[in-house]
């Protein structure tokens, strides 16, 4: 067993599911961390809201226009 720690930093992932899966796999193999450090833009390039208007409709606000979206479809809208 070493003394050493062996840290393995992540940055600016974006949002990208198949390089956070990377990074959390990355301790199955021979050379595994003892720490994994993740840091900085761990999101998406934007978050975008989903507004609830005062008629019960819903919007995404995105580049000054309000996109309609219907109730329905907020699930799909999310993912």
């Amino acid at each position: 067993m070493s003394d050493k720690a062996k840290i393995w930093f992540f940055t600016d992932i974006h949002g990208s599911d198949s390089c956070f899966r990377k990074f959390l796999n990355s301790v199955n193999n021979s050379n595994k961390p003892n720490v994994l450090i993740i840091g900085a833009d761990i999101t998406g390039k934007q978050i975008v809201p989903i507004v609830e208007k005062e008629n019960k409709t819903f919007v995404i606000p995105l580049s000054g226009r309000e996109t309609p979206i219907k109730e329905k479809d907020i699930d799909d809208v999310k993912k």
